[in-house]
């Protein structure tokens, strides 16, 4: 009776382990849609483990991200990441800002990086966005030298920058299509008069 007790024990507690390394593989591939995740992003909390991915930040704020590998700390062999800031090359995206008369096309900037306040850790890095901070500032940045002015098309699109995290090999690289979050200061009514 004891042994078929210990073999119903056993059977269950495989069982489980199997469970929990499936469920464990299956967090880490977005749902067995991608590969295996050995290294991963966290912000505000969450787990970013999809390679693209949306989000909307607050201007005014800074941003923590954690940079974490999935199998322990970071070690001598995997320690490190990059960080880059690069225009979302989505055709809803498309538009023609002017530096000095001359049109370009927003797409067609490498990187735009430079432009953003990022400061790196070893295991996380901060972006910080000031309150003023617009796509037309971030050209200005880029170009101090020359008069940039960008269309009021610009300011429409809903994630203009694409952020890029990679680990130390760049054999996982994660894209975040990311835009601003305006807070709203006041609001002012026009109307003579307001029914309710």
């Amino acid at each position: 009776m004891s042994k078929r007790r210990n073999n119903n024990l056993t059977s269950i507690l495989l069982l489980l382990v199997i469970v929990l390394a499936v469920g464990f593989v299956y967090r880490y591939t977005n749902g067995f849609n991608e590969d295996f995740k050995t290294f991963y992003i966290e912000y505000n909390g969450e787990r970013i483990l999809t390679s693209n991915s949306e989000m909307v930040l607050g201007i005014g704020n800074e941003h923590r991200f954690d940079v974490k590998y999935t199998f322990g700390k970071n070690t001598e062999k995997n320690k490190g990441y990059t960080v880059k800031i690069i225009p979302n090359a989505d055709k809803d995206n498309s538009f023609d800002f002017t530096i000095n008369g001359n049109k370009y096309a927003y797409y067609g900037e490498s990187e735009l990086t430079d432009a953003f306040d990022i400061t790196l850790e070893e295991s996380y890095f901060v972006i910080s966005l000031p309150s003023t901070m617009t796509i037309e500032s971030i050209l200005k940045d880029l170009y101090p030298n020359d008069e940039v002015t960008v269309p009021e098309e610009a300011y429409s699109i809903n994630y203009p920058f694409t952020l890029i995290i990679a680990s130390y090999n760049e054999k996982v690289v994660y894209n975040i299509d990311f835009g601003f979050e305006v807070m709203v200061m006041g609001i002012e009514l026009s109307a003579e008069e307001i029914y309710f």
